[in-house]
């Protein structure tokens, strides 16, 4: 595997869709967004093979897809209790061995906005990837990216 350092920014891939930063559309009668505060969070670099396990939707909602997630990505690394009643897990995993980092936004609505930030040096052909699970409060969130939370 071969990288080099370069100035422009890597484009980074929440979940496999390129989604919006701060300055994302904003819906007037939502009123503005404020920051998401993560509860708790795990980070971790796994086969690129695997990066496809990544949830689409960018979050996972229920304890049966966050133990296939987990297990999928950390083998038999002990699986964190995680009460989805209250909780809800925000997943980014980028696309080759940066580091990447889950940032979220929430307006009055409840609507989340995320997107990720990561470093910047380039990979040919990269074997394996980075992700960050981010746990947050589930109170008050009723969608993400303007599509309502369901179980998964």
């Amino acid at each position: 595997m071969t990288h080099r350092n370069t100035l422009a920014s890597l484009a980074c891939l929440l979940t496999g869709a390129t989604l919006s930063g701060l300055g994302c559309d904003r819906d007037p009668q939502a009123g503005p967004y404020s920051p998401l505060p993560i509860v708790r969070e795990w980070r971790g670099e796994a086969a690129i093979e695997l990066r496809p396990q990544a949830p689409a939707s960018g979050y996972v909602a229920s304890p049966e897809a966050w133990d296939k997630l987990w297990r999928a990505l950390r083998g038999d690394e002990p699986l964190p209790e995680v009460d989805f009643r209250h909780e809800l897990i925000i997943v980014a995993a980028g696309r080759d061995p940066n580091s990447v980092s889950a940032c979220m936004q929430v307006n009055r609505s409840g609507d989340v906005k995320l997107w990720c930030t990561t470093t910047t040096l380039y990979y040919d052909n990269p074997l394996s990837f980075r992700y960050h699970f981010a746990s947050v409060s589930r109170g008050g969130l009723r969608s993400v990216g303007g599509v309502p939370i369901a179980a998964d």
